[in-house]
Parts: C-alpha cells; structure tokens; sequence
C-alpha cells in the first residue's frame, strides 16, 4: 500500500505583502481563496498515475491542485481534517513587516505552544492522527492513495505515519507540487 503527501501548488498572492500581525486572519483568507499559479513538472504528474484516489482538504488550493494532477471529482474525495494547520496571531497593529516574516516567526512561537485564535499543536496533532487513520483506510480499500494537502498538516501527518510503521521521511518536504512517498506492506489493523 502507498501514500503519496503532495503539497498543494503555489497560490497567486504574493507573501511578501507588508502587514502587521493583527491582519493575519485577513491575509489567510485571502490566501485561502487565492488560486494555484503554475502546473504540475513530470515527477508529480507521475507519482499523481501510480494513485487511484485523491484526498484532498477542503481549500480551494488543495482542490485546484488535485484537479491539476489529475483528479477529477469522480477520483477525489474532499475533507477538511486535511486542512492546513491554523496560523495563530497577536493583535498588534504594528510593524508592518512581510507576511513570510509574520507566518515564519508566528509558526515558531505555535511550536513553541503560543496559539492565540489559531489552533493549539496538540489539537493540530490530534487532527493529523485522525486524517493519517483517514488516508490509511482509503490505501486499505484502492492501494495506492495521494493526499493534496499542506505544508505543516502534511508534515503531521507524515510523522505519524513513519511513527506507525510506513516507510518514507520522517518529515515531508515543503516544496509546491512536491510529493513524498509512504508505502508499508502489512499495515497494523488500527493506526
């Protein structure tokens, strides 16, 4: 059985947009919304035929991507547990910095705990053991699975998987339209 984690394709708006921290929210929205710039090299159209199914979460970006690779409604199943871990913020008005800089230093302070209106990491860890069990049974019933989903989710997910016995990375790679493969031959009955 496999599972391959893609990592959905670049979105059209720039993250080196200047903002202060309490504009987050609105600038994930608009990311959220934003559609995928670019399409799919060869080694990614190529790992997308060897899977007969497609997750995907319920953004826009992570649909328009399993849509570039293949995956037409009929072979795509949408699922907000895939989603991208929430970004937490401060309410500060100031300084405006690029949004990169604000999503680098805020994702770092997540890891360390801080998750003011965003998600906790023990509750985004518990999220990607439900969507790992999700991929697992969908690799149980048609072989061979891909997941379009997120930087950091995906990055969950794939520990989990490694800590459940697939092989493939410990950690996912980061890269737009970047694909890592899992595969396992006997998978515990419960992950």
């Amino acid at each position: 059985m496999e599972i391959r984690l893609f990592r959905h394709a670049r979105p059209d708006l720039s993250i080196r947009l200047s903002i202060a921290p309490r504009q987050i929210p609105e600038f994930i929205a608009r990311y959220d919304q934003a559609p995928i710039t670019g399409a799919p090299d060869a080694t990614a159209l190529d790992h997308a035929r060897h899977c007969a199914l497609a997750l995907c979460s319920d953004l826009p970006r992570a649909i328009a991507t399993a849509e570039a690779l293949g995956f037409g409604p009929e072979r795509r199943l949408v699922d907000p547990v895939f989603a991208e871990v929430h970004l937490p913020h401060a309410e500060w008005g100031w300084p405006r910095l690029p949004a990169l800089f604000w999503a680098i230093l805020f994702r770092f302070l997540w890891l360390a705990g801080y998750a003011h209106d965003g998600e906790s990491i023990g509750a985004a860890r518990a999220r990607a053991r439900l969507a790992a069990a999700r991929l697992i049974c969908a690799a149980r019933e048609h072989g061979s699975v891909a997941l379009c989903g997120h930087g950091f989710m995906n990055r969950l997910i794939g520990e989990e998987l490694y800590r459940l016995g697939w092989r493939g990375p410990h950690h996912p790679g980061y890269r737009y339209w970047g694909c890592t493969h899992y595969r396992v031959d006997s998978p515990p009955e419960h992950p």
